[in-house]
């Protein structure tokens, strides 16, 4: 067996038993409900082996899970019904039950209220101004009346936008509507939302109420600053100035002093060779020619040797 129940336990729940019945106001009414919006005769209930269906009367104000229904419609397990602003629930105690036995636990009837709803959206403004919605897939906005969540209006395209989940996070998408879908302001296409977003469609305005904050959302942009590393920045010299190229300069000649020779006696052999004390960095070093086996070179005229090969290695480097 069915039952309604409120949303706010303002009421005890009701047990669906006749085949049809009526809500409203007035005491005639098999579901009698105490509240100022609702008509004195506001909807019937009619049960059809085991399917329920409701139907305004007289033009009253009911919805289906946010959305308004005009004519007779069948109303599924776990539906919010609007009685104007009055929400119901319909569910099934018998199945909870055998559910809850199953899983080993004490069989008490629960009731998926709003509180359980992931994601949920309220209009703000606009003939749908105080509705909740819950968003539990891909709804679509617009005017069309196959639209999950119908909004009338001049500026309102047919496929306006349509609000959708992915990975468990709620988004607005654009539809190619003729004025533009609004985020906080801001004309968007597709982007991420999250808790006290507001989508502005036209002159109406949905916000989220129930959701994912900003905070919880993956601090993507933190963890790859942990992750990022520095490296020293490598000192490059300036440019030379155009026109006036930078001046050469020579590598450093480093000349070793001679030391002095002794004088050798005269039944001594001469030595091999004497080598060369200039080293350049420009050149290998090369050894000075072999003296003859008779000649002593002066140290006079090897330090004047020197200081021509200085003098000529110099010029190379200027002219070079």
């Amino acid at each position: 067996m069915l039952k309604l129940q409120f949303t706010d336990n303002r009421q005890s729940s009701f047990w669906i038993v006749d085949e049809e019945f009526g809500i409203g106001r007035e005491i005639k009414n098999q579901l009698v409900i105490k509240d100022d919006q609702v008509q004195l005769f506001h909807a019937k209930i009619k049960q059809k082996n085991h399917r329920v269906f409701i139907e305004p009367v007289d033009g009253a104000l009911v919805l289906i899970n946010g959305l308004r229904v005009t004519e007779q419609t069948e109303v599924m397990l776990g539906d919010l019904i609007g009685i104007d602003q009055v929400e119901l629930t319909l569910i099934d105690p018998t199945r909870q039950a055998k559910g809850a036995a199953a899983l080993g636990t004490k069989s008490k009837p629960t009731l998926k209220a709003v509180s359980d709803v992931k994601w949920q959206i309220k209009a703000m403004t606009g003939p749908l101004v105080g509705k909740l919605m819950n968003v539990d897939g891909m709804k679509r906005i617009g005017r069309d009346p196959a639209s999950e969540i119908v909004v009338s209006g001049g500026h309102v395209s047919r496929r306006h936008a349509e609000l959708l989940l992915r990975d468990e996070q709620l988004w607005i998408r654009d539809l190619g509507s003729s004025n533009g879908t609004y985020v906080n302001g801001k004309k968007t296409h597709e982007q991420p939302l999250f808790l006290g977003d507001e989508v502005k469609v036209d002159a109406v305005v949905f916000r989220v109420v129930q959701g994912l904050s900003p905070k919880s959302a993956p601090a993507v942009e933190a963890e790859n600053l942990d992750k990022t590393q520095f490296h020293p920045a490598l000192k490059i010299p300036p440019a030379a100035t155009a026109g006036r190229p930078r001046p050469i300069t020579p590598p450093p000649v480093v000349v070793v002093a001679p030391e002095p020779i002794a004088a050798a006696p005269v039944d001594a052999p001469m030595p091999a060779a004497i080598e060369s004390p200039v080293v350049s960095s420009a050149k290998p070093p090369k050894s000075s020619p072999k003296e003859s086996s008779g000649l002593r070179i002066s140290p006079l005229i090897l330090l004047a040797m020197m200081c021509v090969l200085l003098m000529l290695t110099a010029l190379i480097f200027m002219v070079g």
